[in-house]
């Protein structure tokens, strides 16, 4: 993020410096390479051959991060892009500034009579990269990414010559990173998570994977994963956020990237006034920092000023440490720090009010002992879903369905925990103002995953694991008998959908017990499923497609009116697992969620039917 404030100025001073240079020099009368310069050939970014000097002296470099390796390898340029940034301002009181992005003045670059000039694809098109061409040895260099700074340096020191320095920087910054280490301590670093943003134009920017990351990375800091998950392949930040989604800030501490004094200032000014703003844990406890362009993208000098940067704001400060941590303990003795889809969260250290909104979830709950106050259904009026659980949850409240819970009746519960699915982020913010709310990332068919999941939100990890072993000794048992006696013979699991037949593999419905756990033989058309898919959908017409399936399932939603057409087709009656009368049909609450309790009912339903 360079510096738009002074782009005017620059403008006009080259438009006045351009007027009084002489006219571009023919490229036959442009400075060649005297006989007595020893050379060599590397290959650039574009693939072509450049012959270089061994030792150039006159660098004229078309990108802003090349002139910070340069001055960090001991060269400095012989001409440069616009606006240095401040921190490198003294190293280039001296150095004629050639031109504007994109748009370097071939006059100037003529005039300073470079013997390599150093490219980056991002500011030069190709007709302005053959201009310089035929001014001097041109190499187009890499710069993909910010993150890879170490290996741009690396990069620059072989094309300039300067091999050892560029490992001797590296070796000195590896010796920084190791000195902030030890002075933030292993206790801070292991208990704090970072945020890094900016705001550009009205929105918010937040840096990922990107130069700054890598400082943090080695150091031992983390961001919230809420963050990683949410950044788009190949990208470094996660951009245009808008204010209401101001919560992806939530951290322990809290750097915006403020690249010069009046930067953006009327939309700080509206983010720091705004109340979801100031919620955030790093505002309220004190550990909002604003920190300059180094941040931003740079090489190894603006790496150990982020790191000088850390030091100073994070190294706890040893004549308060003891208060702190009494006070801390005092304040957290009843609640833990959990990690969830959203990233660190405080909740009970045994809560006792738990809603629950998703039925997996709810299953897990009941499997641990745990009855929640509150949950949701299909339907939002009676227990449809939860038919096997009805007795035990009796007495809960339902607080509407599994798409539109009621947060006015939820607020009534008074809750001190709320546990969902990572679906429900869109309502996050008015649910965590309601209780503490921890968001599942989506298990699909993993019973073992939901069970584990929920164990470590409500501090039940030992529980959760004895409960698993439990069930995996039913599967053992159940395998023991069902392997042996079905041999090769195939078993699929049907829904009947309004508009087509469904079957499923091993990733949700059915298919997780069936293939993975119990390790039976599915039919081709299931075998043949992408990786990437969880189904496959039939029709009438190619039902037939099921003839290898020797045994079928079949929720008992086949009862109404939809199986009707199907169970009439001639292809359905001429299918063998019909006329051997291998079709079954179950309860649809116990194949249609991943729960362990309802997985443990599926085991028995397929022993009474398979090995009866």
């Amino acid at each position: 993020m360079k510096r738009p404030v002074r782009y005017l100025y620059c403008l006009i001073l080259l438009l006045l410096l351009a007027a009084c240079v002489p006219a571009t020099t023919p490229a036959t009368d442009a400075p060649t390479a005297s006989a007595a310069v020893e050379t060599r050939t590397v290959t650039d970014l574009r693939g072509n051959s450049v012959e270089i000097p061994v030792d150039p002296q006159r660098i004229i470099v078309v990108d802003y991060n090349a002139v910070e390796e340069l001055l960090a390898l001991g060269i400095t340029p012989a001409g440069i892009l616009y606006d240095a940034d401040t921190h490198l301002a003294d190293q280039l009181v001296d150095v004629p500034v050639i031109g504007i992005d994109g748009a370097p003045t071939l006059e100037m670059v003529v005039q300073i009579k470079p013997d390599l000039i150093i490219a980056q694809e991002w500011w030069i098109d190709d007709a302005v990269y053959e201009q310089l061409r035929q001014i001097a040895p041109t190499v187009m260099i890499d710069r993909q990414n910010f993150r890879d700074w170490k290996q741009y340096l690396r990069n620059m020191g072989e094309l300039v010559g300067r091999t050892e320095q560029a490992e001797q920087l590296l070796a000195d910054y590896d010796a920084h990173v190791t000195q902030v280490h030890d002075a933030i301590g292993e206790a801070t670093l292991a208990d704090t998570v970072v945020t890094v943003f900016l705001g550009y134009n009205d929105m918010l920017r937040i840096w990922v994977d990107s130069f700054c990351n890598v400082m943090l990375d080695d150091v031992g800091l983390r961001i919230p994963q809420t963050q990683r998950d949410l950044l788009p392949a190949g990208e470094e930040r996660i951009d245009n956020l808008s204010l209401e989604q101001i919560p992806l800030l939530d951290a322990d501490v809290l750097f915006t990237i403020v690249p010069e004094a009046t930067w953006n200032v009327e939309f700080f000014t509206t983010l720091e006034s705004n109340p979801l703003f100031q919620q955030l844990p790093a505002v309220q406890a004190g550990k909002y920092y604003q920190v300059d362009a180094p941040w931003n993208e740079g090489s190894v000098i603006s790496a150990h000023l982020v790191l000088d940067a850390l030091q100073e704001y994070l190294a706890p400060d040893a004549a308060g440490t003891t208060t702190e941590t009494t006070t801390a303990t005092t304040t957290i003795s009843e609640t833990r720090t959990i990690t969830h889809a959203l990233g660190e969260l405080t909740v009970p250290a045994t809560p006792l009010r738990l809603v629950s909104l998703n039925t997996d979830l709810t299953d897990s709950l009941v499997a641990l002992g745990t009855i929640p106050v509150g949950i949701i259904t299909f339907t939002g009026d009676d227990f449809e879903g939860y038919e096997y659980l009805a007795d035990d949850l009796k007495a809960v409240a339902i607080v509407g369905q599994s798409d539109a819970p009621n947060l006015e009746q939820i607020l009534l519960l008074k809750p001190d925990l709320i546990i969902g699915r990572d679906d429900n982020v869109e309502i996050y913010d008015t649910l965590s103002a309601i209780a503490p709310t921890a968001l599942i990332i989506d298990q699909h068919g993993d019973t073992r995953g939901w069970l584990r999941q929920v164990a470590h939100t409500i501090n039940q990890a030992a529980a959760g694991e004895a409960r698993i072993a439990a069930y995996d000794e039913k599967v053992a048992a159940a395998a023991a008998i069902l392997q042996p006696q079905l041999g090769n013979e195939t078993v699929v699991f049907l829904r009947i959908r309004p508009d087509s037949i469904r079957a499923y593999n091993g990733y949700r419905h059915g298919g997780p017990l069936l293939y993975n756990d119990l390790g039976l033989n599915s039919p081709a058309l299931v075998q043949d499923l992408p990786v990437d898919e969880q189904s496959v959908d039939l029709s009438l017409e190619t039902v037939a497609d099921l003839t290898d399936a020797d045994h079928i399932f079949l929720p008992d939603q086949t009862e109404n009116d939809e199986s009707a057409p199907l169970f009439a087709s001639p292809l359905w009656q001429m299918l063998p697992a019909v006329q051997n009368d291998h079709v079954y049909t179950a309860a649809r609450d116990i194949w249609t969620n991943a729960g362990v309790i309802a997985a443990e009912h599926e085991i028995e339903a397929v022993l009474a039917a398979l090995a009866p």
